[in-house]
């Protein structure tokens, strides 16, 4: 018989056997389904859940670093009440080289623990030789009172069987039961999952990224010969490395800051659209709903990217129901800088221009007055209330084009 791979093992313990399995988190559901399959052919199998990093805690306390992704579960399975013919055994001792006793009780009270721990290691009721013993077995008999203490040697001659031999076999049928292809902590399967993330943890950094950068897929990267957002991202959650770009530095160290601050919105967001994503799969199943739901607990890059750049896309849609429309600056064209008023940034995204790297800025007025812009820094975040001074350059259908944009971020209603 094929040995299977990763197979908990078993020790011998005061309630038979036990050990400790490490489960990845998202798979836990599966973990616990497999105890209860197990359960019937072994009476009294538990699976407690010892240790868990998270508890507690959400996946972006953990940040930079992602989160734990296993917890712990102490698995225990009394041996059975094992008879043969009129014998019962009732309880194992055994002694290790450091004369440690280790104890197996199948029925409290007939044999104590008290007179277990008295036991004579030297003695053998069956064939009465005195020698140092590593196991005893101690057995009832239906016609008689008390018990038999029998060393392991003995025992298939006292009882017929081989009683050793047939516990180790119940150890690895439940060894064999708890066997897994690639180990219980190993990431949940699927297309991509290998090197997947925990979602709360990768999602809301991808929506800091997309929320000033915008999304690029990779096929859109591919065509263009650039990175995409998924590729960007991997570089972003990696140890800072020496030879990394500065700008790109800071950009990791701005992305993780704003993660703490805003870490109960952006869990909250992303709550709020797993949900609605789920009400749409039970109204009406798709293949891509599915797949876009599953990725929602644990998932990879590309898929945190596109989730991110979603949850954007919907939500400054659902921003412009119920307000005024877009529409253009009431003031002329003009050289002259002047102030236009208070707006708040409703997009942000890096472009590349004859100059380099620059950043196209739409920011829309209470009223729906629109004004876009080119500036060379980032300096405002998707959200951000500012005043505008600059030059009316020209006027589109719904929005003004700004030049010699100076933005100043608001404060409490006060310029900082």
């Amino acid at each position: 018989m094929k040995r299977a791979k990763n197979k908990p093992t078993l020790q011998e313990a005061d309630a038979g056997l036990e050990t400790e399995i490490h489960v990845n988190r998202y798979r836990r559901g599966g973990f616990l389904s497999r105890v209860k399959e197990l359960e019937p052919k072994f009476p009294g199998l538990k699976a407690v859940l010892t240790h868990d990093p998270m508890e507690g805690k959400t996946a972006l306390d953990f940040a930079p670093d992602p989160p734990p992704s296993t917890v712990v579960y102490a698995v225990t399975a009394p041996y059975p009440e094992y008879k043969v013919g009129p014998f019962t055994l009732k309880a194992v001792l055994t002694m290790d080289a450091a004369e440690k006793k280790s104890l197996w009780v199948a029925e409290e009270g007939l044999v104590t623990r008290e007179l277990i721990e008295e036991a004579d290691f030297l003695r053998c009721d069956h064939c009465s030789t005195r020698r140092r013993r590593k196991k005893l077995f101690f057995f009832t008999h239906e016609e008689e009172e008390g018990f038999t203490q029998v060393g392991s040697t003995c025992c298939k001659d006292y009882v017929g069987v081989d009683v050793e031999r047939e516990l180790r076999k119940f150890g690895r049928e439940l060894e064999i039961g708890f066997a897994d292809d690639d180990g219980w902590d190993a990431p949940r399967g699927g297309p991509g999952k290998v090197n997947g993330l925990d979602a709360e943890f990768i999602v809301p950094i991808a929506f800091l990224y997309v929320e000033r950068h915008g999304y690029t897929s990779k096929k859109i990267a591919r065509e263009k010969d650039t990175a995409s957002t998924a590729d960007c991202l991997e570089v972003i959650i990696a140890r800072p490395h020496p030879d990394d770009d500065p700008e790109l530095e800071a950009e990791r160290d701005r992305i993780f800051g704003a993660v703490h601050k805003r870490k109960e919105e952006l869990l909250e967001t992303l709550a709020a659209y797993a949900g609605e994503q789920r009400e749409r799969l039970e109204k009406k199943w798709s293949e891509f709903l599915f797949n876009l739901c599953e990725n929602f607990e644990y998932t990879t890059l590309g898929f945190a990217a596109f989730i991110a750049s979603d949850i954007i896309k919907k939500r400054t849609k659902a921003n412009g129901n119920g307000k005024p429309k877009s529409k253009c600056l009431d003031l002329p064209l003009s050289t002259k800088m002047a102030d236009l008023g208070t707006f708040e940034l409703t997009f942000l995204r890096e472009e590349e221009s004859d100059w380099g790297a620059c950043y196209f800025h739409v920011a829309k007025a209470k009223d729906g007055t629109t004004v876009m812009f080119r500036r060379s820094v980032p300096d405002l975040d998707v959200g951000e209330v500012f005043t505008l001074r600059g030059k009316v350059k020209k006027h589109l259908k719904d929005a003004t084009v700004i030049g010699y944009p100076k933005p100043k971020p608001v404060k409490n209603g006060k310029g900082k």
